[in-house]
């Protein structure tokens, strides 16, 4: 919690000539940003880290400040006793009042640090995905034709990163008549490959399709979700996986899995080292007979949570264990 006056710090600490027998010596160095823009007029700093690498990179935010006003969050490198602000914050990454937002998902052991900054047009905001090594900041995502709003808007995320390099991430698609879909990618060191499944129950009427990455393991194989789709209308999602450049859909999808509208539900939580995926499907009806049932014990308060503990004990339900010694009498107070 950040509270006025208060100002939050990371290090990072290293041992430096330890020798065996010897006590421990440590190289102390103070990782973030810490100038003027953020610190708040009453002295208050926010800095955190957020993902350490194997090789001892570290990599987090700090708030921006104006006044007492936040001002979104930088994000930051530390490196060789040094903190870098990485990021995009130019204009484009700008608000009218002076909002800048980046952040890091993730970094691998090479390094490498993938994140997203917010893009600002008007009232309306996108995201511009990007990766950070040795001094180059590298822009991910698609940005070409439908993939850029009628005001210039563009929005593409960051959804893993593996040891080799390899991103996985999801660009949005403005569909001419209104709306936005999410098309899935992975960027191989400045190579696209589409994602997601592509066949007719996930393909909408007017030719548009929406999914999205989740894990990525470090041979390139990756899991995700993409739409089930009657016409335009949603009937939930499908989970995929993508295997050794052959992408196959996984889950439950059954007769007992399918709705009497036809939809189904399936999620992925993530792949194993050798490309096995992870993940739920609902069940009908059962699915929604559990979901539903949380409702009955679920009660308002604690008057209903009393009035059930009083009919326990009148029920025989419920008794109360023995005390481990008895109280003494009331004697009660003089007047």
């Amino acid at each position: 919690m950040r509270s006025a006056g208060v100002a939050a710090t990371t290090v990072i600490i290293g041992l430096a000539g330890v020798s065996l027998g010897q006590p421990a010596a440590y190289d102390i160095h103070r990782a973030g940003l810490y100038g003027p823009q953020y610190t708040s007029s009453t002295g208050t700093r926010n800095v955190t880290s957020l993902h350490l690498s194997v090789s001892g990179l570290l990599a987090g935010r700090s708030e921006r400040f104006t006044g007492t006003t936040s001002r979104g969050f930088a994000a930051w490198l530390f490196e060789d006793g040094g903190t870098a602000r990485i990021g995009y914050f130019d204009a484009a990454h700008t608000s009218s009042a002076g909002d800048q937002n980046s952040f890091i998902l993730g970094i691998n052991a090479q390094g490498t640090a993938a994140g997203t900054s917010i893009r600002y047009s008007g009232t309306q905001t996108g995201a511009t995905a990007w990766t950070f090594r040795d001094g180059a900041l590298t822009r991910l995502g698609y940005t070409d034709g439908l993939y850029t709003s009628p005001i210039g808007l563009q929005s593409s995320s960051i959804g893993a990163i593996n040891s080799v390099g390899q991103v996985s991430g999801h660009s949005i698609e403005y569909v001419p008549t209104g709306g936005t879909v999410a098309s899935p990618w992975l960027w191989d060191h400045g190579v696209y490959t589409p994602l997601g499944l592509t066949d007719a129950a996930h393909t909408r009427s007017d030719g548009f399709r929406s999914g999205s990455t989740v894990a990525l393991n470090e041979a390139g194989d990756v899991v995700g979700l993409s739409g089930h789709y009657n016409g335009l209308v949603s009937l939930g999602t499908s989970a995929w996986v993508r295997r050794a450049g052959v992408t196959a859909r996984v889950g439950l999808f059954g007769v007992a899995n399918t709705g009497t509208d036809g939809s189904q539900y399936s999620g992925v939580l993530g792949i194993t080292a050798d490309g096995r995926a992870v993940g739920t499907s609902d069940e009908y009806p059962v699915g929604r007979f559990f979901r539903n049932s949380k409702a009955a014990v679920i009660y308002e308060g604690t008057r209903e949570i009393h009035k059930l503990m009083q009919a326990d004990y009148l029920l025989g339900y419920r008794t109360d264990r023995p005390t481990r010694c008895e109280l003494p009498a009331y004697a009660g107070s003089e007047k």
